[in-house]
């Protein structure tokens, strides 16, 4: 199959995705993970859900101009609201460092400011890459990446969590993929027969504390 027919089958497996998502992509590449990307949001837009990205500001600047490239009108997007792009400070790190219910609580409010403002649902996308620079845990991350299935299964809500292959444990990797229902795996979104439900997850965990987050 030749690349350019890979990634017409992502485009057309991202632009499918509807509500209630969350889902998981391990790329090793910065051209198929924001392929995805670029496409996940165009459908979001188009759909008239609000969409975020979050990233350190070097990552969305390039992610912006990728998405230009692509025919959107970024610009005006973010002018009006259905854009935006926020950093782990203002997210992930609000509160001076991670902790899983802050963040959770802070996507509640993410999600009620949308339908204040008339979109229809929230679709947010954020690259891991801040975890390897901050002061957390592989615990903690995987304690809130199962946690928070709770808010897709209560709101229209849709995730897209991109981590790099090449920088985080395989240890790891493998233990975020049961934590998510959704992933994208070989150019295709699939239903996760991995995912582990919140209730299952927690007390696997109890024997990873000496776990690394990062290779």
């Amino acid at each position: 199959m030749h690349a350019d027919d890979h990634y017409h089958d992502l485009k057309n497996y991202v632009s499918s995705l509807g509500k209630h998502s969350h889902i998981c992509m391990f790329y090793n590449d910065r051209e198929q993970q924001i392929t995805a990307l670029a496409e996940y949001f165009k459908s979001g837009l188009r759909l008239g859900q609000q969409c975020i990205y979050i990233s350190d500001l070097s990552t969305a600047q390039f992610v912006r101009n990728v998405m230009v490239r692509a025919g959107m009108d970024v610009e005006a997007d973010i002018e009006d609201g259905s854009m935006r792009f926020l950093t782990p400070e203002q997210t992930y790190l609000s509160g001076g460092k991670f902790d899983s219910d802050v963040v959770m609580g802070l996507i509640e409010m993410l999600i009620a400011d949308a339908y204040a403002a008339g979109f229809n649902g929230l679709r947010g996308a954020a690259d891991a890459a801040w975890m390897l620079n901050a002061d957390v845990t592989a615990l903690e991350i995987l304690q809130y990446e199962s946690k928070v299935n709770r808010l897709f299964e209560q709101f229209p809500l849709m995730g897209l969590c991109q981590y790099d292959a090449n920088r985080f444990t395989d240890e790891t990797l493998k233990l975020l993929m049961k934590t998510h229902p959704t992933i994208l795996k070989g150019g295709e979104v699939v239903k996760n027969p991995g995912y582990t439900p919140p209730a299952e997850f927690m007390p696997m965990l109890e024997a990873e504390s000496d776990l690394k987050l990062a290779v």
